[in-house]
């Protein structure tokens, strides 16, 4: 497979100039698509600035100092989707998510809530001994003793131990990660037609896979009112 592809075909949602050079880095083929993610070493080049060459993001992630949800990564062609957590060794943390055009965005977190990683479940199997292994949108897994959680439903591990189980259900906060209403932040209501997001501006449609639930009372992170619409 070829490491690079032509800037000027490189996804939409990645926030790079197109007329700089003609070859950026492809990321890794995993379970996010090349259009929901971006590789780290575009991350360190194009939007932080922290490296000016391959070689030189190649030397930083050698270290390993640099972590995508508290686990080091090493390869410059790391795919990194939305809601994952970026850890520095400058100290720095970040989640990535979208603003309202639909382009990525490095938002700056404080350490302790870069300790807390929000899955998405995408679908489950049932295991020997009632075990049941629950398979996430990033393509991780995790093996549970007990039979609770549904697809499309939210988990926050910190420190690999699940802390919070969120229903995909009415009234949970949810992050809209695609569609026309992109980066949008609301209460989840659930219609007979589908679905629908509740913020500031209104009730609007939005499809089940474009929606990640991120909270019960209070969601998992914030986003500030240039990038998104806070939910009511």
């Amino acid at each position: 497979m070829n490491r690079h592809l032509k800037r000027m075909s490189a996804p939409r949602t990645w926030p790079i100039k197109r007329k700089e050079s003609v070859w950026i880095t492809r990321q890794n083929p995993g379970p996010h698509t090349m259009k929901t993610s971006i590789p780290l070493n575009v991350i360190f080049k194009d939007i932080l600035g922290y490296t000016k060459t391959t070689r030189e993001t190649k030397k930083v992630l050698q270290q390993g100092n640099v972590f995508v949800n508290n686990q080091v990564r090493k390869d410059v062609r790391f795919p990194v989707g939305p809601l994952d957590v970026l850890s520095l060794p400058t100290g720095e943390n970040f989640r990535l998510l979208y603003n309202k055009l639909g382009k990525f965005v490095l938002v700056p977190i404080a350490k302790e809530e870069s300790k807390k990683i929000i899955y998405k479940i995408k679908n489950k199997n049932l295991l020997k001994g009632k075990k049941v292994q629950l398979n996430f949108e990033n393509g991780s897994n995790m093996i549970v003793d007990k039979d609770i959680y549904s697809t499309g439903d939210s988990i926050i591990l910190e420190e690999g131990k699940i802390k919070e189980h969120i229903k995909f259900d009415d009234s949970m906060i949810a992050y809209v990660t695609g569609g026309k209403h992109i980066n949008s932040v609301g209460h989840l209501k659930k219609t007979d037609k589908g679905y629908e997001i509740k913020t500031k501006k209104g009730l609007f449609k939005v499809q089940k896979e474009h929606v990640f639930v991120i909270g019960k009372d209070k969601p998992l992170f914030k986003i500030k009112e240039n990038e998104s619409d806070e939910g009511n």
